[in-house]
């Protein structure tokens, strides 16, 4: 075992075996080409994989090293602890040497790429470029002890990505029950959120709140002309599917400049198509749980993609990428909050990096109790919007379902569902039969109005004189083929789905916003 010693930035001499005779921790080399069999020399000299004592895999031994990190064994922690925590299904990494021979300064390793994030807790472990189907160890889990069971056990561990696939794993891994500990300490209840005021979790600001989103008018501006609306009701192109309920019931919004309206934004996401050229995918997001983070579908920054070969230029060769949720390559995201049409208050926020749940990133998987992301934004634009809370203030809240499971509750979402013309304008709707008992699970069925671009859209309610965010929108299920059309649909849909953000997605979202 090698137990990696500070680095010489860091001011100290280092020993004769430690990390500075193995590694050179600028360039992340191993100091020597070669090593006889058996020594230290030999963990680091060839570059493969190596698990460190935490649990995590690294592309390579100087990787974790110069990381002061400790290498338990060579290989992926998987190899031989079948029981190690996985940050996805067998994923690859790019190779380093394969990195320090590419073209383009970008394509490089610097300290600086690495140690982005190590004061908030996360080591580099390496370019991930996918993963495969293997033992699915939460459902060992729950076909030996239980559901329940198997949700409190499983440790979890989130992934920070960033643009070009670089990605970094947060040391701290942990149980939900360790982690509602952790946020006790910190004065967040674990049963709902802040348990103290003046927390960044408190949903800022009400006392500029507005009841209602702010209707379009009926004179508007649009590519520098004037526009007249008949109605407001939603007129959409129907190109994408829809999931639309008792007839079109959302109502075109104007620009959002009242809280907690303008916490809620247009989602762009630009990425290479491997033809050269950059597609937008449009989603909806909000900024939510603090002044610099956001939330919305973890999908709009990934596509389910099959087992395929994909030439990569600047590595010279052809990969096999496996079935699963892969990260759109090279994007670069912007969220525009209160945006209708061409109209931005607040211009575009940009997205530093992102933290897909546990579970989702490079597995073959449509859970869509999982299908959320954490946006990580680059200036605080919640200082502007004020952002909503995430969860409910207290799961009290909850104890009206013991005695009526099937209470409802008045929520509100907006969203950015248009195609076509209308793919930048703002809808919204206001509904009272919202399933409030079943966000004790990851996921609910809802009957709000949602298509293509509400994707991550977010669902909020008002308690305790706040608005909170305890849901996002991310799939519709069609219903019965037989069963007569909905009049605007050729398929009718049965519900549409959201992830929520209360009990166990929430325990898992407050820790990475709690850093």
């Amino acid at each position: 075992m090698i137990t990696a010693c500070p680095s010489p930035e860091d001011g100290s001499n280092p020993r004769k075996d430690d990390v500075g005779s193995l590694c050179n921790c600028q360039t992340f080399t191993p100091v020597g080409s070669s090593a006889p069999r058996g020594t230290r020399h030999a963990l680091v000299a060839n570059e493969q994989l190596v698990c460190a004592d935490n649990e995590i895999t690294f592309a390579t031994g100087c990787l974790a090293l110069c990381q002061k990190q400790t290498i338990r064994h060579q290989g992926s922690c998987e190899d031989i602890n079948k029981g190690a925590i996985k940050l996805g299904n067998n994923f690859a990494f790019v190779k380093l040497s394969d990195i320090r021979e590419s073209a383009g300064g970008a394509q490089q390793l610097t300290p600086a790429v690495v140690h982005r994030f190590r004061d908030q807790g996360y080591v580099f472990i390496g370019r991930l470029t996918g993963g495969t189907n293997s033992t699915d160890r939460q459902k060992a889990l729950r076909d030996s002890r239980g559901e329940a069971e198997a949700v409190r056990l499983e440790r979890v561990r989130t992934v920070r990505i960033v643009p070009g696939g670089d990605t970094y794993a947060r040391l701290r891994a942990s149980t939900y029950e360790e982690m509602r500990q952790r946020l006790k300490e910190r004065g967040i209840s674990s049963s709902g959120l802040p348990g103290k005021k003046g927390s960044d979790w408190d949903p800022k600001d009400v006392a500029t709140s507005n009841p209602r989103p702010l209707p379009l008018p009926s004179t508007f501006r649009k590519n520098n002309a004037v526009n007249h609306l008949d109605n407001t009701t939603a007129t959409l192109d129907l190109a994408s599917p829809e999931c639309v309920f008792d007839g079109e019931s959302r109502t075109r919004a104007g620009p959002q400049e009242d809280y907690p309206w303008r916490a809620f934004g247009y989602l762009e996401i630009e990425y290479d198509d491997g033809q050269g050229g950059r597609p937008v995918a449009r989603c909806s997001g909000t900024v939510a749980g603090g002044p610099s983070f956001g939330l919305t579908a973890a999908h709009c920054f990934t596509d389910k993609l099959p087992e395929r070969e994909v030439n990569i230029p600047w590595m010279d060769r052809v990969i096999v990428l496996p079935a699963g949720n892969w990260l759109k390559p090279n994007w670069s995201a912007k969220l525009y909050p209160g945006q209708s049409w061409y109209q931005r208050p607040y211009g575009p926020a940009k997205v530093d990096s992102v933290e897909v749940a546990p579970g989702w990133l490079y597995q073959d998987t449509a859970n869509r109790g999982i299908d959320w992301t954490v946006m990580h934004f680059t200036t605080p634009i919640g200082d502007q919007t004020g952002f909503l809370g995430v969860g409910l203030p207290d799961l009290g809240h909850l104890a009206v379902c013991g005695l009526r499971p099937d209470f409802t509750a008045d929520a509100w979402m907006l969203s950015y569902p248009g195609t076509g013309a209308d793919n930048e304008q703002l809808f919204y709707e206001h509904r009272r039969d919202f399933p409030f008992c079943d966000l004790g699970e990851t996921r609910v069925n809802h009957k709000f109005d949602s298509n293509g671009g509400a994707s991550g859209a977010g669902i909020v309610v008002k308690r305790d004189d706040s608005f909170w965010q305890i849901a996002l929108n991310n799939a519709g299920i069609a219903g019965d083929p037989g069963a007569p059309p909905n009049e605007l649909l050729g398929n009718p849909c049965d519900h549409n789905i959201a992830a929520t953000t209360v009990i166990d997605n929430y325990w898992t979202i407050a820790d990475i916003m709690g850093l």
